[in-house]
C-alpha cells in the first residue's frame, strides 16, 4: 500500500525487525545534490557507492564520538547548530546509523516525525497516520530497515538501522 504525503508518493516501512520510513526512488532530480565532497567533521570524501539519493554516510570519527550531529540540507554537517535551518539529526554519539537514517529521511522525504533511541527500538513505536510513515514487511528503495538487537548480525544491545538502496526482486 502507497499513500500521498506533501505530495510524494511514499513507500511501505519496515519497522520491528524490519523497515521503517519511505519511498519510491523519485523522478531522478534529487534536490539534495550528489556531491562527493561535503562539509563534515572531518571533511572527508565519501566514496560514491556510500551515498543513497544524494545523502552521503560519513564515517565514525574520534571527534565527533560524544557529539551531537546537524545538517542543513542533509549533506553538510556540524557538530554544533550553524543557524536556524539546521536540524539535529543525532542526539549524541557523532555519525552512527541512526543518525545518517535521521538524517535521510528528514531532508530526502521531508518526514520530522524521528524515532528516538537505539535503532533496535524504532518498532517499539508506531508513527501516526499523519506522521508519512508506515510500517511493513516489504521494503522498497528508499526505505530504513529496522533490525533488532542480535538479529541478521546486528549487535546484541543496540540493534542496526539501514538505508534500502536496492532490494532484490
Amino acid at each position: 500500500m502507497r499513500r500521498q504525503h506533501r505530495g510524494r508518493t511514499f513507500g511501505p516501512c519496515l519497522v520491528a525487525g524490519v523497515l521503517f520510513a519511505c519511498g519510491d526512488p523519485g523522478d531522478g532530480r534529487d534536490p539534495t545534490g550528489s556531491a562527493r565532497f561535503a562539509f563534515s567533521v572531518w571533511e572527508e570524501t565519501v566514496p560514491a557507492e556510500l551515498f543513497v539519493d544524494g545523502i552521503p554516510a560519513y564515517d565514525q570519527c574520534s571527534a565527533s564520538m560524544d557529539a551531537a550531529i546537524y545538517s542543513n540540507n542533509g549533506v553538510d554537517t556540524s557538530m554544533t547548530s550553524l543557524g536556524d535551518d539546521w536540524v539535529r539529526t543525532q542526539w549524541s554519539g557523532g555519525y552512527q546509523c541512526t543518525e545518517l537514517a535521521h538524517r535521510y529521511l528528514y531532508f530526502r522525504w521531508g518526514i520530522e516525525w524521528l524515532p528516538r533511541g537505539n535503532a533496535g527500538t524504532w518498532c517499539d513505536e508506531v508513527p501516526d497516520a499523519e506522521s508519512g510513515v508506515e510500517q511493513t514487511f516489504a521494503p522498497v528503495h528508499g526505505d530504513v530497515i529496522v533490525f533488532p538487537p542480535g538479529q541478521c548480525g546486528a549487535d546484541g544491545y543496540y540493534g542496526h538501522v539501514a538505508l534500502v538502496d536496492d532490494w532484490p526482486k
